[in-house]
């Protein structure tokens, strides 16, 4: 997998940074949406490209936060490519004004939705030629097409990690972020 470079995240509507800092200081990705439209950030860069299988990364952990006004959020991880993209079914409800830990289980295929399949590639092979992560907000039924909402959650320390845990160059979610400073 790619670890040269900081992550580069697209938010569509989005043109001021996506940047913010907490009471503490440390900043968080500020995913919002001023008006009812897709809510979701995605990676634009290399940093999460490649194969996961071989890397033997298993599950995906990270930090969610329903800032400023609550809203019903459903946050969903989804991974792939452009022709074979997948959405894990369970739905994070981060909490309000706090943090939350929540994790993806990757060892499940049948916990995902094949929300884009264009080249006849199943779940295995979406980890093995992975080219982004998204996290968005949607609900059942899970479709290419996200549903809309107006609102904004807070994205921090997302990690990739392995069962049982292997050696790895470290990235650290500071050196993603301090792209936007």
């Amino acid at each position: 997998m790619a670890r040269a470079g900081a992550m580069q995240v697209v938010l569509l509507g989005r043109t001021s940074s996506p940047l913010r800092f907490d009471g503490a200081g440390d900043g968080y990705l500020h995913v919002a949406r001023s008006f009812a439209a897709q809510l979701g950030a995605n990676n634009a860069g290399t940093e999460f490209g490649g194969n996961w299988l071989a890397a033997g990364v298993s599950r995906v952990e990270m930090k969610l936060n329903d800032v400023d006004a609550d809203q019903d959020l459903e946050i969903h991880f989804c991974i792939g490519n452009l022709f074979n993209f997948w959405q894990y079914d369970v739905g994070f409800v981060p909490p309000e004004n706090a943090w939350g830990t929540f994790e993806v289980d990757l060892t499940d295929s049948t916990h995902f939705t094949h929300i884009i399949s264009t080249d006849g590639g199943g779940f295995a092979k979406a980890l093995q030629s992975a080219e982004r992560i998204l996290l968005r907000h949607d609900r059942a039924p899970y479709t290419m097409a996200p549903d809309m909402i107006q609102g904004e959650f807070g994205l921090d320390e997302l990690k990739l990690l392995s069962s049982p845990p292997v050696s790895a160059e470290s990235k650290t979610w500071g050196s993603i972020k301090s792209l936007y400073r």
